[in-house]
């Protein structure tokens, strides 16, 4: 369960990565970016609410921050959700087919059982030869 865990974990941060660099955007950026809107996610959506916020100030001023707040997280964290997806995504497509796996079990198996009738007859070999 563990390895599945560590595999899922992987093809998050593939695809992760992958999204952002398919938006050309530098990993270093994006975490100043996370580390701005956590602190303060007003500010990266102020050019947009500030309009709505003067309109009324009162009930329409803390409806728009409120949402203008739901807004910036959900900015924030759509891309990670996104790259969660896209890397699981990928390692199933990716993933050997259930037919080969057992191909391969199949043929390692062969292998084994000839190297070790291999050895047999040396040992019989041996055996004859010092009696």
């Amino acid at each position: 369960m563990d390895k599945v865990k560590r595999q899922r974990a992987d093809a998050y941060r593939v695809g992760f990565l992958k999204k952002l660099a398919e938006l050309g955007i530098l990993p270093s950026r994006f975490h100043a970016g996370v580390k701005q809107a956590f602190l303060d996610p007003m500010a990266l959506l102020n050019p947009f609410v500030q309009g709505a916020a003067d309109v009324g100030k009162g009930a329409l001023s803390e409806t728009a921050r409120s949402l203008a707040s739901t807004a910036g997280h959900t900015a924030v964290l759509a891309p990670l959700a996104i790259g969660g997806v896209t890397g699981i995504a990928d390692a199933a497509l990716n993933a050997p087919s259930p037919e080969d796996i057992e191909n391969l079990r199949k043929a390692e198996l062969i292998a084994n059982y000839e190297r070790l009738s291999k050895e047999i007859s040396a040992r019989r070999a041996r055996r004859a030869s010092m009696q």
